[in-house]
């Protein structure tokens, strides 16, 4: 609601200040000079150097934190030709694919077990789209499940598994979700 009423008072260019100074651009065109590679582009920092990246490890590293525009350049072309291979991308379908349908057999499970309509728990798409999405990022990071969409299931479910693979992904989720947010 903060950004819409932003937008229709100030338009498709407009700054926050919160702790710090935010430049909010709505239009596409707008974030074509952000994105383009050329030395000579002023825009290539993606923060300031209030976020000290040596602290946590991360100077001179990857694209989100990188001050350093020749490693910055190496490193988004290095993850553009990976992210953008033909390969990647078969295979990324692939998962989503395999991962959507187990998604639905989840559903449908719960459905024929009339847990939704009893209404003992409602289907809660947030939920099932994070542990979805988690699954996805796993799956695409180290090639196999996470299951934390089983893991999930299970909570909601009278059916209880017992696998320790589930309930060892359930702890890697809560470890790294701990560890990316706080």
């Amino acid at each position: 609601m903060f950004y819409d009423y932003c937008y229709e008072k100030y338009g498709n260019i407009h700054e926050i200040y919160d702790c710090d100074r935010s430049i909010i651009l709505c239009r596409r065109e707008y974030l074509e000079n952000f994105l383009s590679l050329s030395e000579k582009n002023a825009h290539w920092m993606r923060f300031n150097n209030s976020i000290k990246p040596e602290e946590f490890g991360t100077k001179g590293k990857g694209i989100l934190f990188n001050n350093n525009f020749k490693s910055w350049v190496f490193n988004r072309q290095f993850f553009s030709q990976a992210i953008l291979s033909p390969k990647f991308t078969d295979e990324a379908i692939d998962w989503i694919n395999k991962l959507f349908d187990e998604l639905e057999s989840y559903w449908n499970k719960l459905f024929l077990e009339e847990i939704i309509k009893e209404n003992k728990v409602q289907l809660d798409f947030s939920g099932w789209f994070n542990n979805f999405t988690n699954d996805i990022i796993i799956s695409l990071l180290t090639g196999e499940k996470s299951y934390s969409m089983a893991a999930y299931f299970t909570t909601l479910s009278d059916e209880k598994s017992q696998s320790a693979m589930i309930n060892d992904s359930v702890k890697l989720v809560q470890a790294l979700r701990k560890q990316l947010l706080g």
